[in-house]
């Protein structure tokens, strides 16, 4: 027979914080599921309130809970060797004291098998599985409150409660309980569009945050702000990040007015894309010969969107891929940058985490995705997996052009802008025609190596000469290494012609003329 306590209340059940409204509807499913099972898991992601919830049927039911430290403590004392044991014995004596028992995180140790966990595998569940119909035969009642599920075998003899993830008004009842008072008009929307999955957790350490620098009554601007500061959102740490933004990229006008349009503004002004019905696209691909600014964009991007921004390349290892995923979900709206996925996804390498992106960019999971935008680099699209680049996937295909004249004049003249006046004068069609084929990797590296003979001139106290033939000597050079990487490869070698070092005006003709 279930006892209860109404007449001995549980001590400190008064303290406790309210339940948030998907923590409430889990405790009156739990309550009504727990008067018919024996076995009855609570299952919520980490930092849903399990806890909360168990403490509240524990002070409407009665029983005892048992935290996942009382279990560790246990097993420390009785030696990682007898952890099943220890465990099991564990959860039988509960119920020589109550006949209702919650248990926390029990899942935990379902690895768990003999001496170094080699000699009995999974060795656990099988034991439990003898627990639980002793416990089913007893008429007595466990309640196991968990992030994972238990074994395929035993959670068929327990009824299941399934948490929701927590939303806007789960957020906002959170920080009522914890806040002397909230700011008028306190926006908790805004809060779960900067946040997709806050946890309880996380929640709570920015309201004792914002407490210690007395900010009693918050607002939501300063609770975001103050999160900001707690959780880690990014792989990158975006003061080591080139500080570059996507106003200041020449040459790409086209390429980052679709970013902005596509990604940025919905991402970050999101009052606007609510009364306009945006959405960040969520499969972007950028593709061109190397050097034509792609990662250069992605550095951009980092910047424009601060902590939203993840991104893979070939040193994240495969097995760290999906985890980065995850991360990029839970900080949505984000960016999760992948840099040169032709070369990561060639000859089907990481061909389980392609699966994953696939379900992301067909949107089966658009609700624990969120506003996850996925942006591929990729300089031939051919050694992409085409089941990710087929239309509908990738909404928006933005091909990296080499740099026409003007564009090229524009880039030479932006890496130039800090020298001093006497030294930015140069012929444009001369360097037009000495940077033809040039991508703006080719055409900064110019302009540094153009700097660079400035300098060495002047060490060597010689005559320095104009702006111009520092940097046609600079392509020149920046020509014959393009060769040479071409003969490496096997690559037939560009044409060029030996321009001269002075070149005439060109004709005049109608309109230029002055």
């Amino acid at each position: 027979m279930l006892m209860t306590r109404e007449n001995t209340p549980v001590q400190g059940a008064n303290s406790l914080y309210s339940l948030t409204p998907s923590q409430k509807r889990a405790y009156e499913h739990a309550l009504a599921t727990i008067a018919g099972a024996a076995i009855t898991v609570i299952k919520g992601d980490v930092g849903s309130g399990k806890s909360l919830v168990v403490s509240h049927l524990q002070s409407q039911l009665g029983g005892s809970v048992y935290s996942l430290d009382q279990v560790v403590n246990e097993i420390t004392k009785r030696g990682a060797g007898n952890a099943v044991e220890t465990l099991v014995d564990f959860v039988v004596k509960a119920f020589s004291h109550d006949d209702l028992v919650f248990v926390e995180d029990v899942t935990m140790f379902d690895g768990l098998g003999g001496d170094a966990f080699v000699d009995r595998p999974r060795y656990l569940p099988h034991v439990m599985a003898a627990v639980y119909e002793k416990i089913m035969a007893a008429g007595v009642k466990l309640v196991i409150a968990t992030a994972d599920r238990l074994s395929s075998n035993n959670e068929t003899k327990a009824a299941v409660v399934e948490m929701d993830g927590l939303a806007a008004e789960d957020y906002l009842a959170i920080i009522q309980n914890r806040a002397t008072a909230l700011a008028p008009n306190f926006d908790s929307d805004k809060v779960s569009r900067t946040y997709r999955k806050l946890t309880a957790y996380q929640i709570s350490a920015a309201m004792n945050l914002l407490k210690e620098k007395d900010i009693l009554q918050p607002s939501a601007e300063q609770f975001i702000e103050t999160m900001d500061q707690i959780k880690a959102r990014s792989n990158l740490v975006v003061d080591d990040v080139e500080d570059v933004s996507l106003d200041s990229l020449v040459g790409i006008d086209a390429i980052t007015r679709e970013l902005m349009r596509t990604i940025v503004i919905p991402m970050t002004q999101p009052e606007l894309a609510r009364e306009l019905g945006l959405r960040p696209a969520r499969g972007i691909l950028l593709h061109g010969e190397p050097g034509t600014g792609k990662t250069t964009i992605g550095r951009a991007l980092a910047r424009q969107m601060k902590g939203k921004f993840f991104i893979m390349d070939g040193s994240v290892k495969p097995e760290n891929a999906d985890k980065l995923l995850a991360a990029a979900e839970a900080s949505s709206p984000a960016v999760f940058f992948i840099d040169d996925a032709d070369v990561i996804f060639k000859n089907g390498e990481n061909s389980g985490f392609a699966r994953k992106l696939l379900t992301k960019l067909d949107g089966l999971e658009s609700e624990s995705i969120g506003n996850v935008c996925i942006i591929m680099t990729a300089m031939d699209v051919a050694d992409m997996p085409p089941a990710i680049v087929r239309s509908g996937r990738v909404e928006v295909w933005l091909h990296m052009e080499l740099p026409d004249a003007q564009k090229r004049t524009d880039i030479i003249r932006y890496y130039a802008q800090s020298l001093p006046d006497d030294l930015k004068a140069f012929d444009e069609q001369a360097l037009v025609n000495a940077t033809e084929g040039f991508v703006p990797a080719d055409l900064r590296g110019l302009v540094g190596d153009a700097r660079g003979h400035i300098a060495f001139d002047r060490h060597k106290q010689r005559e320095v000469k104009t702006f111009e033939e520092y940097l046609l000597r600079a392509a020149d050079e920046i020509q014959d290494r393009k060769a040479m990487l071409s003969d490496l490869a096997g690559k037939p070698r560009a044409k060029r012609a030996k321009l001269p070092r002075v070149l005439a005006p060109p004709p005049c003709t109608e309109g230029n003329c002055d």
